[in-house]
């Protein structure tokens, strides 16, 4: 009975010395796996802690970096020296030697730079080995799993005529839907075959856009080829793709007043008309008027308010004048994407101011006779008259001489 109690005091005391086995004198080696950590001597406990990968999401063949950081316990009261930290893997394997020394509570981060030959989940292993302050050498690991995918190149160009502040311009976007990134990115705009207008834009890293603007004033009315040239991150290899559109000018602000009719005289005019927003915008606060000069004065303005891009609103605006004019100057200001326009026409009256003074003549003379009159018997009546005696005479001669 005494000999098993014994025993199952020796079994109790094998169990407590594994438990704290970690923190006992360091045997000739010492090891951990997963989140775990080594023990290295009564003053040393070395960890592996943070692990990180960029990108996130690696592809094949793309530059990938591994960031790890090893740590020593604030509880520890020696250091331990470094010799070798790192990872490795299916066809990966990059290591570190001599880092270091780890000292209590202090920490290591080392970067490691691989690339992989084939998609897939990747198991990857991060390893510390060192030697205590007491000659013990340790070795601490942990797994890391990463997601490797398939390199893909899908680059789409597009690019379209817009108006930015008030004026035309170009834009061209270039978005890249596969996993690859795509590096030192220029475009270029062509046209005739040479290159009128190029910018240099961010790397287009992989399902993501960037844009680029042109100023219209660079680029010539008609058929515009954009070119983007590129860099494959995994290959490096030099590529492009290209797109092509007719270019037309676009003005944000293009309004003109059309359909004019103008009534009135005798120094009173009224001008009617359309205002046509022939522009790419919206037109907002459209007001038609008359500008004052020496000669003519406003009788009054017209409000017309918001003109969307291709229709037209009327308006009749009145002046008075005073004097001989030929013209009256009309003003149409508007807002149009942001910016104040203003445009003047000089509407023609010469014809208005003749034709009032024949009918005011006419209706001053109500008694006036036709063009060619001499104000005596129409010359059609002597005529008929002559001709009937004529005849009266020839019958009354025949009847005295049978």
């Amino acid at each position: 009975m005494r000999g098993r109690r014994l025993g199952s005091l020796a079994l109790a005391a094998l169990v407590v010395a594994s438990a704290l086995g970690a923190f006992a004198p360091a045997a000739s080696a010492a090891t951990g796996s997963g989140d775990a950590a080594a023990a290295v001597s009564t003053g040393s406990y070395i960890t592996v802690g943070n692990v990180t990968v960029e990108p996130d999401d690696p592809v094949v063949g793309e530059q990938t970096t591994i960031t790890a950081t090893f740590e020593s316990a604030e509880a520890s009261t020696e250091s331990a020296e470094i010799t070798e930290v790192s990872v490795r893997g299916p066809s990966t394997f990059v290591t570190a030697d001599d880092v270091g020394t780890l000292g209590p509570g202090t920490s290591l981060t080392v970067p490691f730079s691989t690339s992989f030959e084939s998609a897939g989940e990747k198991r990857l292993t991060v390893t510390i080995r060192g030697i205590a302050s007491n000659g013990s050498v340790f070795v601490v690991k942990k797994p890391v799993y990463v997601d490797v995918d398939d390199a893909t190149v899908d680059p789409d160009l597009t690019a379209r005529a817009t108006v930015e502040n008030g004026s035309s311009v170009l834009k061209a976007t270039l978005a890249e839907h596969g996993t690859v990134d795509l590096e030192d990115v220029r475009i270029d705009a062509v046209s005739d075959g040479e290159s009128v207008s190029r910018a240099s834009i961010a790397d287009v890293t992989a399902q993501s856009t960037q844009s680029v603007t042109f100023d219209g004033a660079d680029v010539p009315a008609g058929n515009v080829t954009l070119v983007a040239h590129y860099t494959v991150a995994t290959t490096e290899e030099r590529t492009s793709t290209d797109t092509t559109l007719r270019y037309t000018p676009q003005d944000a602000g293009n309004m003109a007043i059309t359909g004019l009719d103008v009534t009135g005289g005798a120094g009173s005019y009224t001008i009617s008309g359309d205002a046509s927003n022939l522009g790419s915008a919206d037109a907002e606060s459209v007001v038609v008027s008359v500008v004052d000069t020496e000669s003519v004065s406003e009788t009054n303005s017209y409000y017309v308010g918001e003109i969307e891009t291709s229709e037209f609103a009327t308006f009749e605006v009145a002046a008075d004048v005073s004097g001989d004019v030929d013209s009256i100057p009309v003003r149409l200001d508007y807002a149009a994407d942001g910016e104040r326009y203003s445009t003047v026409v000089n509407v023609d009256v010469s014809g208005t101011n003749a034709a009032s003074a024949s009918t005011g003549s006419n209706a001053g003379n109500q008694n006036s006779q036709p063009s060619g009159s001499s104000g005596g018997p129409p010359v059609l009546l002597i005529g008929g008259g002559v001709i009937v005696l004529l005849v009266v005479g020839a019958l009354v001669y025949r009847w005295r001489n049978p």
